[in-house]
């Protein structure tokens, strides 16, 4: 291609690929690898078709961390989000992945409760919960309507509630749940 050279890039690389950043590149990028593990579950699963929030938290969960150390902090942040999206850590992965696709409707004040073994502690455990939730109203300051928190007992008896990081590893034990965000995640490491 006549743009695909170093005068329309950020970066040198070729006459055949372009390094470019941001959301226009990560747009495409993302709804492809969308695609892509849609057409993975149907081949799975006798052609069912999972919800985008089992999509969406499929793609975080198996996200790389770019944390270069320099100019990025351990994810989730706001300049990566929850990192980079590989689809070969969720797709061609030796990993297993445990999945719950809106088995269990929930009412209010209830639980929804799974038990995992963990085979080796040694390994990095990340639990990932991502819901659809109604529209809130526009002036509302927490637009969420329906309010899901994840939390993660130890067989120690410590807790790990979702979204309460530091350093990109989820802290026991943290006080209060995530009030605003309808993904919340558990980084064990």
């Amino acid at each position: 291609s006549i743009y695909a050279n170093n005068d329309y890039a950020w970066w040198p690389i070729s006459d055949n690929y372009m390094y470019q950043v941001g959301t226009s590149q990560a747009g495409p990028h993302v709804s492809g690898a969308a695609a892509v593990f849609v057409q993975y579950w149907r081949a799975g699963h006798a052609g069912s078709t999972p919800s985008p929030a089992l999509v969406k938290a499929a793609l975080i969960n198996s996200a790389a961390d770019m944390d270069d150390g320099l100019t990025t902090d351990a994810v989730p942040n706001g300049d990566e989000g929850w990192g980079r999206v590989d689809l070969t850590a969720l797709i061609a992965s030796p990993r297993d992945y445990d999945y719950t696709d809106q088995t269990s409707l929930l009412t209010n004040g209830a639980v929804f409760e799974k038990h995992v073994l963990v085979a080796d502690a040694s390994e990095p455990l990340k639990i990932t919960l991502a819901y659809t939730d109604e529209p809130g109203l526009p002036a509302a300051v927490i637009a969420l309507v329906n309010d899901l928190d994840l939390e993660v007992v130890s067989p120690d008896g410590r807790l790990y509630r979702g979204n309460r990081f530091e350093e990109g590893e989820s802290i026991p034990d943290a006080p209060g749940a995530d009030t605003v965000n309808n993904v919340e995640a558990v980084h064990l490491y």
